[in-house]
């Protein structure tokens, strides 16, 4: 059985390649799977992104249909359905993901990042906090976020001041010089 590294090969792709040659080395068998989707990736995978894609599309595909149309269906049929609101909801997400896709390439990864962080943040305050008044469920949330956002900002300052990047290459020699000892597995 093979060892499987799924990894984004478009940023990490030195750090992969070098545990993919320090497995093949070891004499394992090794399969990478690309995860990226920013740029080109640093070398040849086994399975691309776009092959990824495709897997995730056609997942979608078989699943949407039978499960999501047929229950909408039944639904609307025993008049549980407010079909003026779904059709605008369903419209937003449509502009949303259209939106999202065109403009998520041209963003940086890690601006990406926090501003999901910052609504996972928002929306989990909003639950926790939830209340009648939708006003103040809602400054809740926003503090939160506020908050969450200057300590983002003061421990980055603080982390640049203090802590060096780690070196993945150099912990990966450091294991194998020591050895792995008697161990029945490895990740």
């Amino acid at each position: 059985m093979p060892v499987i590294l799924i990894g984004t090969l478009d940023t990490k792709g030195g750090e992969f390649q070098f545990v993919r040659d320090l497995l093949t080395q070891a004499g394992l068998s090794v399969q990478v799977i690309d995860a990226s989707v920013l740029g080109t990736p640093y070398f040849q995978p086994d399975i691309s992104r776009e092959q990824v894609y495709a897997a995730a599309g056609t997942s979608l595909a078989v699943l949407v249909p039978p499960i999501g149309l047929l229950a909408a269906w039944k639904y609307y049929h025993e008049g549980r359905m407010d079909v003026g609101a779904a059709l605008w909801i369903a419209l937003a997400f449509a502009a949303g993901a259209y939106l999202g896709a065109a403009a998520a390439p041209s963003v940086p990864v890690p601006v990406l990042r926090l501003a999901f962080g910052l609504m996972l943040i928002f929306v989990a305050v909003r639950f926790m906090f939830a209340s009648d008044a939708s006003a103040a469920s809602a400054a809740a949330g926003l503090a939160s976020v506020a908050a969450a956002w200057a300590a983002y900002w003061g421990l980055r300052r603080l982390g640049r001041k203090h802590l060096t990047k780690p070196d993945l290459g150099e912990a990966i020699r450091k294991v194998k010089e020591k050895g792995t000892g008697d161990v029945d597995y490895y990740i």
